[in-house]
């Protein structure tokens, strides 16, 4: 009988169905099809010692590495390799497009005021690529942008691109079709509280910062000690926004050369949240050192840039952290609809009227990837001068 309800079987620093061999052993015999050469392990590279791995795609229409980070390292090779096969999917959509403009879909359309807009553009009435999703909350059947959803970054782009940030914001794979779309849901929930914190004062900013004595997640507490033994400073901020679902923001800070790097997670579990941020700064550290990384800017190792890292680290890292960790509210359950349904009721308590998804599971792969988008959310925050445009959350 099918699991519709995704009871979760592994909780070793994620909620999952299944444990990451039993993931890598479903998806690496198909790994050839999605262009996937290798999966390298990167954790050697760093004196952390958190696993990190990064799988290969060189045909790919986006970005070639992608990367991955767990608490174990098969955890960290299923991660790299997720990441590689959601971006296939995304890349080669198998769905119906529709060329329209927004007023021929009202009301059965996305409202594109509504979503993360590319920093300068204008909206245009001309027609433009949808595509049909589910609105998670009521069920309807809507229009989304194409540009939003797929992750063929090639040129020349459809007509009317360019409106929208170009992400992979919302998308995730899973072993269960839940899995992928709470994954995805989490993203999009975890980047607009990061783009809302960012936005905020100095002194909102500080009043985040979490006192690391408070924390008692065993697994965050785990990979703290990791990062101490290495002499790595971590500051760590819980920067859950209304939607009250639990968002940490990690930077790691050493002497030992390596840039300041920042990672963030979102997670209906607070322990995993926290997790989740603080593997994401150790992956972000070997991917600095490894180099290995395509959407690498030759801007991001001038001097000027560099210093500015520097001097945003040493402003954060100069207010005392006050904020408990118990502040953080869990309300996980025991399986993923569980989970599912406590995410949405907070979006609605937050005001979000629609979260729509879109299936990207390929039949003959059956491998579950989603593309989650949040109408009204804030998009990925990228520094002044990016593609990052305030959304009406940061606006109002």
């Amino acid at each position: 009988m099918a699991d519709i309800e995704g009871v979760k079987h592994y909780h070793t620093g994620t909620h999952r169905t299944v444990d990451p061999q039993t993931t890598l052993a479903r998806v690496m015999p198909l790994a050839p099809y999605m262009g996937i050469t290798r999966v390298s392990v990167l954790t050697g590279l760093d004196v952390v010692g958190i696993p990190a791995a990064a799988a290969i795609r060189p045909n790919s229409r986006s970005i070639a590495v992608h990367q991955g980070k767990g608490v174990t390292l098969a955890a960290a090779k299923a991660s790299a390799v997720m990441e590689a096969v959601e971006t296939f999917h995304a890349e080669n959509l198998q769905l119906n497009l529709r060329l329209a403009s927004f007023a021929e879909l009202a009301p059965n359309a996305v409202d594109p005021e509504l979503l993360p807009r590319c920093a300068g553009a204008q909206e245009s009435a001309e027609r433009s690529l949808w595509v049909e999703a589910r609105d998670l909350i009521s069920g309807t059947r809507i229009w989304v942008p194409h540009e939003l959803v797929s992750a063929d970054f090639t040129y020349p782009q459809p007509v009317g691109a360019h409106l929208f940030q170009a992400t992979t914001n919302g998308l995730a794979s899973g072993n269960h079709g839940l899995e992928a779309v709470l994954h995805g849901l989490y993203e999009a929930i975890e980047r607009d509280a990061i783009a809302l914190w960012r936005a905020a004062s100095n002194a909102v900013q500080d009043s985040r910062a979490v006192n690391l004595g408070t924390v008692d997640g065993p697994t965050s507490r785990l990979l703290m000690r990791l990062f101490a033994d290495a002499g790595v400073i971590l500051r760590i901020w819980d920067v859950t926004s209304d939607v009250d679902l639990p968002v940490f923001v990690c930077l790691a800070v050493s002497d030992d050369g390596v840039e300041p790097e920042l990672g963030s997670g979102c997670h209906v579990d607070a322990d995993v949240a926290l997790a989740r941020a603080l593997t994401e700064a150790a992956q972000a550290r070997l991917t600095r050192i490894s180099g290995a990384r395509d959407d690498f800017a030759a801007a991001s190792y001038r001097p000027a840039v560099l210093a500015g890292r520097h001097e945003a680290a040493r402003r954060w890292m100069s207010a005392p952290p006050r904020r408990s960790f118990a502040m953080a509210r869990s309300v996980a359950g025991p399986t993923l609809r569980h989970d599912l349904d406590a995410a949405l009721n907070r979006l609605a308590s937050a005001g979000v009227t629609c979260v729509a998804h879109v299936d990207l599971t390929q039949p003959e792969l059956g491998i579950p990837v989603a593309r989650v988008i949040v109408p009204g959310l804030e998009g990925p925050w990228t520094r002044p001068g990016g593609e990052y445009s305030p959304g009406p959350r940061v606006r109002r």
